[in-house]
């Protein structure tokens, strides 16, 4: 078994762990939508009660997320 390891580039950060909450948010609105027969608002307000306050600045807006 062959195992590659690469040298980190110039542009290494740490990771941000509310990025991950975006994507769970962004997922789940898909997935909402595509299933479901809830209005756009519905959803984006449910969905938006449940992810932590720290990440709001990064939200994009709602017209984006719909």
């Amino acid at each position: 078994m062959e195992v590659l390891l690469k040298e980190p580039s110039e542009h290494s950060h740490v990771p941000d762990p509310d990025r991950l909450h975006l994507i769970r948010l962004k997922n789940e609105i898909k997935s909402r939508g595509a299933s479901s027969d809830e209005g756009a608002s519905t959803i984006l307000f449910d969905v938006l009660r449940t992810i932590p306050l720290t990440i709001t600045t990064d939200l994009p807006t709602n017209g984006a997320l719909l």
